[in-house]
């Protein structure tokens, strides 16, 4: 009964690890989508209403939940204090550029500053893309390799 127990405990771990490690690819689509929505929301905001960064980053995360990210960037940029991005989903290439993106926000003109969020734009979306097929790719895999590695050991077990 014990073996059962202890099996059946070990099988629900692994399962869980699978799940945790796979969340990493949704947590990366869910980054990229949210730093596509931001740029067009700046663009539409450098457009209209010519708010400061750190205020359109409020606003922003303030309508996305998943986005309060940005919403800490924006008062790091409002104390005057240095950019840094640690989210453990992103490798350390794609830290860098989201900081070299958040950094550059508000130092030139209307214009530079939409062709550079035009660009930027574009380079998100194709990380978007690049994410979601990630995504697609090891999400399930992932939790089903944890499942099976959980069952080859309360076989073992047993």
């Amino acid at each position: 009964m014990i073996k059962l127990l202890i099996g059946i405990l070990v099988t629900a771990l692994t399962t869980f690890i699978g799940i945790r490690y796979s969340d990493r690819f949704a947590k990366r689509r869910i980054f990229y989508q949210n730093m596509r929505d931001f740029c067009n929301y700046y663009i539409l905001n450098l457009s209209y209403k010519m708010d400061r960064v750190p205020e359109v980053m409020r606003a922003f995360s303030q309508k996305n939940d998943d986005a309060s990210f940005i919403k800490t960037i924006g008062e790091n940029i409002y104390k005057g204090e240095e950019i840094k991005i640690s989210l453990p989903y992103l490798d350390e290439s794609e830290r860098k550029e989201a900081e070299k993106f958040f950094s550059s926000l508000g130092r030139s003109n209307n214009e530079t500053e939409k062709k550079l969020l035009g660009s930027s734009l574009e380079m998100f979306r194709a990380k978007l893309c690049e994410a979601a097929e990630k995504e697609k790719k090891y999400r399930v895999p992932a939790i089903k390799l944890g499942f099976a590695a959980g069952m080859i050991i309360f076989i073992i077990i047993i």
